[in-house]
């Protein structure tokens, strides 16, 4: 007979635990809440699994508070924690966005709409006299970033990628073809994953590490500082396979829902096997 308090968990969710157990790359502490569910699920006490595992009972405690309001993955993460103070205040930030607001053509530009570029520009020129020192040294992607957590549909900004010179507008989404470097084979060191804007054409390459998860977690990092928050990064995945791993999954769970989208490409025999189906 199960206990009042002890938690269920379909054969799915115990299989993904057992993998992030066995996995040599994920931190630790989620090890143990992996852990700490599986037993539960047993049927073991939160005490029994206290003296098992050596963990806090308060620990113990709150990884299966967690899972039974807020699910598998709630139980797994962190607690966001507040961190340093941040470094622009609400109130500049807000005047950025009340500056994006306004046509720039009614503070003496041509155009009637703002560029990332142009905005950057104006935010810097502008910051001392609007009582924000601060803002004289902001970043480009800083401004981008501010502009597109803001409410949009009264923004006078321009949403703009550009291919071969040319301006493709209100994109909010970028493909991504992903492949290893050199060909991965397991065991092999010093591989690095390129991924490769299929618009722009921007490279964007991962150190070589002894661990594949790791190379891949570092681009993952590079893709999500370079684009705006409120865009979905669709991932071409050609020969990595490492996306679908627990690690992998685990950090693209922890993002934004809808950031990060990982395709993988038939193998040439799949695409072999589907044109002989349609010639057929």
């Amino acid at each position: 007979m199960s206990q009042p308090d002890q938690i269920d968990l379909t054969a799915e969710e115990k299989s993904y635990l057992q993998a992030l157990i066995d996995a040599k790359k994920v931190p630790p502490r989620v090890s143990d809440r992996a852990k700490i569910l599986l037993l539960r699920s047993d049927g073991v006490s939160p005490s029994e699994i206290h003296r098992r595992l050596h963990i806090q009972s308060k620990s113990v405690q709150l990884c299966l508070d967690k899972f039974r309001s807020d699910g598998l993955m709630r139980a797994l993460q962190d607690d966001q924690r507040s961190g340093h103070p941040k470094e622009i205040s609400e109130e500049a930030m807000q005047w950025i966005v009340q500056t994006a607001k306004k046509s720039p053509r009614t503070l003496g530009y041509e155009q009637d709409l703002w560029s990332i570029a142009l905005l950057h520009q104006y935010v810097q020129q502008h910051a001392k006299e609007a009582g924000f020192p601060r803002l004289e040294r902001i970043t480009s992607p800083t401004v981008s970033r501010i502009v597109n957590q803001a409410d949009r549909q009264n923004l006078k900004v321009r949403k703009t990628r550009k291919l071969n010179g040319f301006n493709l507008i209100n994109c909010t989404e970028v493909l991504i073809y992903c492949r290893t470097y050199p060909r991965y084979k397991n065991g092999s060191d010093g591989v690095r994953i390129i991924g490769c804007d299929v618009v722009t054409a921007e490279i964007f390459v991962s150190e070589p590490k002894s661990a594949l998860q790791v190379s891949c977690i570092q681009l993952l990092e590079l893709l999500d500082g370079r684009y705006p928050e409120t865009y979905t990064i669709r991932i071409i995945d050609d020969d990595c396979r490492v996306f679908k791993s627990p690690e992998i999954q685990l950090y693209i769970w922890g993002k934004r829902k809808g950031r990060f989208e990982v395709y993988t490409l038939p193998t040439e025999e799949k695409y072999a096997e589907k044109l002989l189906s349609v010639s057929s």
